[in-house]
């Protein structure tokens, strides 16, 4: 399904280290000072998480995930990007002259 296919994307651009993913609980204090605890699972390149298990406060929940991502340095999605186009290039056969 998608995530399957998901998770061999990552593969595919970061190696094996995209499949090491652990499993962390994760605690959320809403501006109304409700507390919403979720699981996420995530690896270096990537972060899954289910909105439903915030309920009403799904979209709060979403929003603090990307701001702290973006608080860190981006992801090697260039590197990965590079060495994809250098395999690209090493595949392509030879032009005859």
């Amino acid at each position: 399904g998608k995530k399957t296919r998901v998770l061999a994307l990552l593969k595919e651009l970061f190696g094996p280290g995209a499949e090491k993913i652990k499993q962390d609980r994760r605690v959320f204090k809403t501006p109304t000072n409700r507390t919403v605890e979720i699981t996420t699972l995530s690896s270096n390149y990537h972060i899954e998480l289910n909105p439903n298990d915030a309920g009403s406060a799904d979209t709060f929940v979403v929003q603090e995930v990307i701001k702290e991502i973006a608080q860190f340095s981006p992801l090697h999605v260039n590197a990965a990007m590079q060495n994809q186009n250098k395999d690209e290039s090493n595949s392509k056969p030879a032009e005859k002259k």
